[in-house]
């Protein structure tokens, strides 16, 4: 591309012994050459990328030329070539912004004058290219701190907050200038903080360049909110560690889903309690740590009793709000470290908690049938249930969870078709066949033994239905007990 060359010059044949030096110095160039102040103008708006200009042209002068091009806020070289110019011309023209002078009997060093002059030039150009892109930079980071979405903070080296956006202030519900006078451990939830604050840390030393993690920070209020915090160390050229950006995003809405997700999968939407997969997860728990540390504990499978007759009679509706109520009822008389699970249909399980032994298995069989003697309101009816309980002990009756389950099961139904209110599995042979389970058995801690049990029922039902409405003529029998 040819270099776009403006001359001031008066002189045609100065202008060609110049023009020749350049073309000898291997420039390619395009000329427009004034010798007064009105074309020399009118030649600045024009795009150029190099001024000569004679020292001394009548009624103007170079001097005068460099003050027209500052005016005029044009960065473009300018050297001075002149015939004389004494020393104090030459300082104030460098110190007005001329690039060199040189003498026209000295033109050799055009060539060089004019590389070195183009060369700095690009390098002007080249930092301001690169202010230019940094001050864009900054406003759009400006931008997004401001008007951003998401909480965004400027954290020093000593956790504290430089500078904090509004979002932020919303999630926290903090002033700005109150922030800006805590750090970091101050809104941090003290359980939370030594995670973040080790990721910090390993992030200072260089070991990571950055980090994301969840975490809970305390609002103003006191209320706690999840966030997901993504920080970045900034360092200067050498290196060196300068401040770290923090964003944050307010995720409780999305951990609330996550845990509202991950407890219906492992809870009966009906009754709230643990499902079947909770409840053999817990026990195969509970199998190594009593494993691991030698002990025993019992294991408990119930069935309602006439609960499909419930259901018939009643319908679904109260099917499901009489389970609902024997759940209630469960919860109610064992312990918070006991775990109660509805593991399908009618069918729950108990799993007591610490270690019980076989003793302490059967006085919490005793509380359950126990909570289970008064009535349940069904709506306008009121309903008389049992429980049929099998129980199984771990290591005697199973060293796995499916086993001991099994053999619960099997006891639960033994009770069920003796009447008995709970019945334990004892393993044993009948004469001439393989091996048979076989199952000690008791009546329902709810009445003493050897009596009966008094359930009530209604004229036109069964002993077994037990169901009374308040319009039903009722009284009261006795029945085996349930």
């Amino acid at each position: 591309m040819s270099l776009r060359l403006l001359m001031l010059e008066d002189s045609a044949a100065d202008a060609e012994l110049v023009m020749h030096e350049l073309k000898s110095a291997g420039f390619d160039f395009v000329v427009t050459r004034v010798d007064n102040r009105e074309d020399y103008a009118a030649a600045l708006d024009s795009e150029l990328d190099i001024i000569l200009a004679d020292y001394s042209l009548p009624q103007f002068n170079a001097i005068e030329a460099l003050d027209m091009r500052n005016d005029a806020n044009i960065d473009v070289p300018f050297i001075i070539v002149s015939g004389s110019i004494g020393e104090d011309v030459a300082v104030a023209a460098i110190q007005s912004g001329a690039d060199d002078y040189l003498l026209k009997d000295r033109l050799t060093r055009l060539g060089p004058a004019v590389g070195q002059a183009l060369e700095q030039k690009a390098m002007r150009d080249e930092r301001a290219r690169t202010a230019r892109e940094l001050a864009e930079s900054q406003e759009r980071f400006r931008r997004v701190f401001e008007e951003g979405a998401v909480g965004m903070a400027i954290i020093d080296l000593d956790y504290r907050f430089i500078d904090v956006n509004e979002a932020l202030c919303q999630m926290l519900a903090y002033e700005r200038d109150e922030l800006l006078k805590l750090n970091v451990r101050d809104v941090s939830h003290p359980d939370d903080y030594d995670v973040a604050a080790e990721l910090f840390g390993r992030s200072l030393a260089g070991e990571i360049p950055s980090y994301r993690v969840e975490k809970r920070y305390i609002r103003k209020t006191g209320e706690h909110v999840w966030v997901q915090l993504s920080s970045s160390l900034v360092r200067d050229e050498t290196g060196r560690a300068l401040y770290a950006i923090g964003v944050l995003q307010d995720v409780t809405e999305r951990r609330r889903a996550e845990q509202e997700l991950q407890f219906l999968a492992l809870h009966d939407t009906l009754t709230g309690l643990p499902n079947r997969s909770l409840f053999t997860d817990r026990l195969q728990h509970a199998i190594s740590v009593a494993t691991r540390e030698g002990s025993s504990f019992g294991l408990l499978v119930m069935d309602m009793d006439r609960f499909k007759e419930v259901n018939d009679s009643l319908g679904h509706h109260a099917g499901d709000q009489l389970l609902q109520q024997v759940a209630a009822r469960l919860r109610g008389v064992l312990r918070e470290f006991d775990t109660v699970s509805r593991l399908g249909g009618d069918e729950f399980g108990v799993l007591p908690g610490g270690g019980a032994l076989l003793d302490g298995t059967v006085r919490t069989t005793g509380k359950i049938l126990a909570a289970m003697d008064m009535p349940f309101n069904l709506g306008e009816a009121k309903v008389d249930v049992g429980l049929s309980i099998g129980v199984a002990q771990f290591p005697e009756h199973g060293s796995d969870a499916e086993t001991l389950l099994r053999r619960a099961d099997v006891a639960m139904y033994v009770a069920k078709r003796n009447k008995f209110g709970y019945a334990i599995y004892a393993p044993g042979r009948r004469s001439g066949s393989a091996s048979w389970p076989s199952t000690t058995s008791q009546r329902s801690s709810c009445a003493p033994a050897g009596s009966t049990a008094w359930r009530r029922w209604c004229a036109g039902t069964t002993p077994s239905a037990a169901i009374s409405r308040p319009t039903s003529s009722c009284r009261w029998r006795s029945s085996p007990t349930s």
